[in-house]
């Protein structure tokens, strides 16, 4: 397979979270011709069936994930989803020169994932052709969905950590320099995607204002409390609400209003003091003045602090040998998934390591006119199986 060619491939496909139906499909075609492999994809992946079947991937059970070998494993993950951002039409944005822009409008590859997704696809065909790569172990490689949502972490069930006792997750771009690999990326967010919603009691707006509770109002005194009892950036708390949804008409007292809330901080016991706080307000709020609430988890993802020197110099030493240059301990600074699996790894006695792969963007990440050059996914590729080769020989 041309790594290259198949990070084209996908970017022509781009699709969101649990909506991952082509990408899915293609990653499948690949996957079952590599005999020395266990496919698990569909209701299986998910745990909620023994086999997989190919009808379960359109109804939103995207993701896959191969097996090499036996326990116990090591895991490699790979994001798979897209972002719904309108991709740049311009002549000189290169997947529109050079013929690969999206084909789905509206959807766009512009966080790298397609190149996520080429790596794990060429590390499942080394270790189909070369079984002495994990002689006496295995090696898991999953392909997950729905990473931009952080929900997607979260619907694989534990299983996929079950017997694992090393791991590599990685990203491209976000700040690392063109030419370089980082190693041990630190300062993950932890993150929870909150639906805050208030029930009131509709009314006239003119005629009977005084038989009615209003929903908007329990939302302003939420919103005032909360900002006061919640950011904090010297604490590294951040509560920022960027969906308001609510009322039907001017003349009437709005009886339900829904708030879309997203706290971060890079310390999980304070980002789960901030959700109480959140559970508390609303609750008091709303029955202070006989309305209701209620909260719903939409995405989360655990913070990540690096702190296995060792490792990171272990690794980063493999690299430098080969001539790959590096830096140690980069600023991840924003919110993923792959901590989940990170976390699980670590707190069953494993190691796990992440990378994030140096480059040259031509737009930021989410942006419609983010690029990387790929040419630089052959190096990428050969970084992660050297950082592999490395923490086996712990």
């Amino acid at each position: 397979m041309d790594i290259k060619e198949l990070r084209r491939e996908f970017h022509r496909i781009p699709e969101i979270g649990f909506k991952e139906y082509k990408t899915t499909k293609r990653i499948i075609s690949y996957l079952k011709n590599m005999e020395n492999g266990k496919l698990i994809y569909g209701k299986a992946l998910y745990g909620e069936a023994e086999i997989s079947n190919d009808a379960d991937i359109d109804e939103g059970y995207t993701g896959a994930l191969i097996e090499f070998g036996q326990a116990p494993f090591f895991m490699f993950r790979a994001d798979i989803d897209a972002l719904p951002v309108l991709e740049s039409s311009s002549d000189e944005h290169i997947p529109k020169k050079l013929g690969f822009r999206s084909t789905i409008e509206g959807n766009m590859h512009a966080c790298g994932h397609d190149g996520h997704i080429s790596i794990a696809l060429k590390l499942a065909e080394k270790f189909n052709s070369d079984p002495s790569l994990y002689s006496g172990r295995g090696v898991r490689i999953l392909f997950q969905p729905a990473e931009e949502g952080v929900q997607g972490a979260a619907k694989i069930p534990v299983f996929v950590t079950k017997d694992v006792d090393k791991m590599i997750g990685y990203h491209i771009g976000l700040g690392e320099p063109e030419g370089f690999i980082g190693v041990g990326s630190t300062n993950f967010l932890g993150v929870k995607k909150l639906f805050v919603k208030f029930f009131g009691k509709a009314a006239h707006a003119a005629n009977n204002p005084e038989d009615g509770i209003s929903a908007l109002n329990m939302a302003l005194a939420f919103i005032n409390l909360n900002r006061t009892l919640i950011e904090d950036s010297k604490k590294k708390r951040v509560m920022n609400i960027g969906m308001i949804h609510g009322g039907n008409a001017m003349n009437i007292i709005m009886d339900e209003i829904t708030l879309g809330i997203d706290l971060r901080s890079i310390d999980n016991d304070v980002l789960d003091e901030m959700y109480e706080t959140i559970l508390k307000t609303s609750r008091s709020i709303s029955e202070s003045i006989g309305g209701s609430s209620s909260v719903e988890i939409e995405g989360e993802a655990r913070g990540y602090v690096e702190e296995d020197g060792d490792l990171m110099d272990k690794v980063s030493k493999k690299l430098e040998n080969a001539g790959i240059k590096t830096t140690i301990n980069p600023n991840f600074g924003a919110s993923e998934d792959v901590t989940k699996y990170i976390l699980d790894v670590k707190k069953n006695g494993g190691k796990a390591i992440h990378l994030l792969f140096g480059a040259d963007l031509a737009g930021s990440h989410h942006s419609s006119t983010f690029d990387f050059n790929d040419d630089n996914l052959e190096k990428y590729y050969e970084a992660t199986l050297l950082t592999y080769k490395s923490m086996l020989e712990d």
